[in-house]
């Protein structure tokens, strides 16, 4: 019986743990992502305009900078472990007295590299030369989806949704009329993970079509019924993720 008991003070506190951020893991984990990307300022929460510059230097290298901004991240998720969602909360930042402004900037950055290199790995990979091309000359434009979609919200916090929704719309037609649909997709998916509103809003999806899609000139598609809802692995995405797995077992 005392055996059953501590077990199960064990597990409540691992639980306890896992829902919480410790400050100092946090601080240990972004000295070691920092230290990845070669980093020698102060990058993390409390100015995140600066982290999120240096990982848009290493975007605009190319596929080399892409591969080596997710080695960073995924060594980031593995030290912070069963913390990671608690860590990559906007309320825990602003508990600890940051602006909400940074809390959610710091916390959209991680999350949309996560899905650069997680779930929109593939489409990231293959379409790469031109997100970045995107990412470089239509920088203006897309700071400019951004800074509505903060106007729209001071105006009413309540149209949360509705203005994700045109946001997400601003960002994918940035990218959509050069890079076609399939980039589109990930563009719009990418700021809607990075938003973070599946529990607020949980009607806003991204619609999902193949590249072969015809686009209009605004950036949406022209016929989505006709479209096909996969995508095909392509060699050259093959041998990106087997250099991925190389270059990690170089680095061990």
């Amino acid at each position: 019986m005392k055996n059953l008991s501590l077990l199960l003070l064990i597990g409540f506190l691992g639980t306890i743990t896992a829902n919480l951020c410790i400050t100092k893991t946090l601080n240990f984990c972004q000295y070691g992502f920092n230290q990845n990307l070669n980093v020698s300022s102060t990058a993390d929460w409390t100015n995140p305009g600066t982290l999120n510059f240096i990982v848009r230097s290493y975007y605009l290298q190319g596929i080399d900078g892409l591969l080596a901004v997710c080695n960073a991240r995924q060594q980031f998720s593995q030290c912070l472990g069963d913390q990671y969602d608690a860590c990559m909360s906007p309320l825990n930042f602003i508990a600890s007295g940051e602006s909400p402004s940074d809390a959610q900037s710091y916390v959209q950055l991680f999350k949309t590299m996560e899905f650069d290199c997680n779930g929109g790995f593939i489409q990231s990979s293959r379409n790469w030369p031109c997100i970045a091309t995107i990412l470089q000359v239509k920088d203006d434009k897309l700071n400019e989806c951004r800074q509505q979609y903060n106007t729209d919200l001071q105006k009413s916090p309540s149209a949360l949704c509705q203005a994700s929704a045109d946001y997400e719309t601003c960002v994918r037609r940035q990218f959509g009329t050069t890079c076609g649909s399939e980039v589109s997709w990930w563009a719009c998916e990418r700021t809607r993970r990075g938003l973070s509103i599946d529990s607020d809003c949980p009607s806003d999806t991204c619609s999902l079509v193949a590249s072969g899609a015809a686009m209009t000139s605004s950036g949406d598609f022209r016929d989505e019924k006709a479209s096909k809802l996969v995508f095909d692995m392509h060699s050259d995405v093959i041998d990106v993720i087997h250099e991925i797995s190389e270059r990690q077992k170089r680095e061990q």
